[in-house]
């Protein structure tokens, strides 16, 4: 596990805990967004295919930029691949580039880096909805968060990547290098969608909204640190020579980067509306699930992929209408073990029956799952966050199935209407990785029972009894919402 993982658990730990260990999120209003409308434009998408690609095609578009980069990101570690992007966005700016950096910052503290790189003319860094504690470790921050819990407690979760006018990223992944195949601990099955056309100004729009929020603070105002004399390149060069092959890895992985082959569709881009930061209500939700419906044409068969499955006000709304309107429902999620959240996994593990009974058709991530495309071999996690309705309408975006992503942090996605683009992803989500899920099913006297190729178990594959004691404790802290 990453030590960032590992700082994002022991924080939420002590979030639980400090504030009480639950929070009541309020009723759905009824006719939510009556105002709200769907805008649909023709597009080109592209399924980047591997880890490594994605991030090559980072440093190449940011390479190649003329005018200005545009990035929103949940996290952004640290490490050579966190790094190597700074230091192209670095170069671009220096070049003239109009640099503008939007990170949250539930995992920020005083960082040097982001203080050095904030002082060039043309990089402009802020942190959205920052935490007054910025020493003392997680404790500090954790009273902080009972302290300031109604307005700390919602994040921008939302992922975007953009240059010049020559299109755009999204989908789940944040920046580091679990994220790109290259952490030799853990690293995140993940995916990123590239896209062209006027829906560019609908995210250019939302992200000059949430550049501009009140939550949204320059990082000089945020952080005192002092950077050391040219802090940032000095420790870039150090994580270069302490992993020279990685940094070949990466190199290679630019030069060699293949031409996307776009193909085209019709997108609708939608965006939570920023008034949930004060009412927690789900805009976001509320805004996919009328798209749907005025789609008229209702699901046959929703392919679901989420790392994290959690009720709302313990029902599971949206799979409950598929089911209702006598659709089938095939569920991607994590295991037990490969779920980088203990509490989500502890919770979850309590909902896997009731999804079963309902008529689900569960696939479970091997925390071992094996990817000939990442450059290190490490345990994995799950964390593609996508749908694909009858083969034909897709989603992708930032947003899980869960109470957090529904009330509390701000996401984004994009609806795809392309049969091309559908079969694309089905078949990297599910099709070309059967060998690395877990199949739940009930056997004839209601258990539940896994099985993998040849390989069958009665319990949480890849755990064992020490497991049970930490699943009660967290359930027994009663945050479900707070995840």
């Amino acid at each position: 596990m990453s030590g960032k993982t590992r700082r994002l658990g022991l924080v939420m730990l002590l979030l639980g805990v400090l504030s009480g260990c639950g929070s009541m999120l309020p009723d759905r209003v009824a006719d939510l967004d009556p105002l709200w409308q769907p805008q649909t434009v023709a597009g080109e998408v592209y399924l980047v295919p591997t880890a490594g690609e994605a991030l090559a095609h980072r440093i190449q578009a940011v390479r190649e930029a003329e005018q200005h980069v545009d990035l929103i990101y949940f996290t952004w570690n640290k490490d050579l691949t966190g790094a190597y992007l700074y230091h192209e966005l670095l170069l671009a700016a220096e070049r003239g580039v109009s640099v503008r950096v939007l990170l949250d910052d539930l995992l920020e503290f005083e960082d040097p880096w982001l203080v050095e790189l904030d002082r060039h003319a043309n990089i402009e860094i802020r942190i959205f909805n920052p935490f007054h504690a910025r020493k003392g470790g997680w404790m500090a921050r954790a009273f902080d968060f009972q302290r300031n819990k109604k307005t700390l407690n919602h994040r921008l979760h939302q992922k975007y990547f953009r240059v010049d006018d020559n299109g755009f990223m999204v989908g789940g992944r944040n920046i580091g290098d679990d994220y790109f195949g290259y952490s030799e601990a853990a690293n995140f099955f993940d995916l990123d969608t590239m896209v062209k056309g006027p829906a560019q100004a609908q995210f250019d729009a939302n992200f000059t909204q949430v550049w501009h929020h009140p939550h949204s603070r320059p990082v000089a105002e945020v952080m005192s640190v002092e950077p050391k004399d040219d802090q940032f390149r000095t420790e870039f060069e150090a994580l270069k020579q302490a992993k020279p092959e990685l940094a070949a890895t990466i190199e290679a992985s630019v030069t060699d980067l293949a031409a996307p082959e776009f193909v085209e569709a019709s997108v609708t881009p939608i965006f939570d509306d920023l008034r949930k930061v004060e009412d927690a209500q789900p805009y976001f939700r509320d805004r996919v699930e009328r798209f749907l419906i005025l789609q008229d044409r209702p699901a046959k068969h929703a392919l679901v992929s989420t790392p994290y499955m959690l009720p709302t006000h313990d029902e599971f709304e949206g799979v409950v209408n598929f089911i209702e309107r006598d659709a089938s429902v095939t569920l991607l999620t994590n295991s037990l073990a490969s779920n980088d959240s203990a509490f989500v996994g502890a919770y979850y593990n309590k909902y896997r029956k009731p999804l079963l009974e309902m008529g689900l058709e569960i696939y479970e991530y091997d925390n071992q799952a094996e990817h000939s495309d990442y450059a290190v071999s490490s345990n994995t996690f799950y964390h593609n966050k996508a749908m694909v309705l009858d083969g034909q309408m897709s989603y992708v975006g930032s947003s899980n199935f869960d109470p957090r992503s529904d009330h509390l942090n701000l996401e984004l996605g994009l609806m795809i209407d392309s049969p091309e683009f559908a079969q694309v992803l089905e078949d990297y989500l599910l099709e070309s990785q059967r060998h690395n899920y877990w199949h739940a099913t009930l056997n004839d006297k209601g258990k539940v029972r896994w099985q993998k190729g040849e390989q069958r178990v009665k319990h949480n594959p890849n755990t064992n009894a020490f497991h049970a004691l930490p699943d009660w404790f967290f359930r027994t802290l009663n945050f479900k919402s707070e995840l």
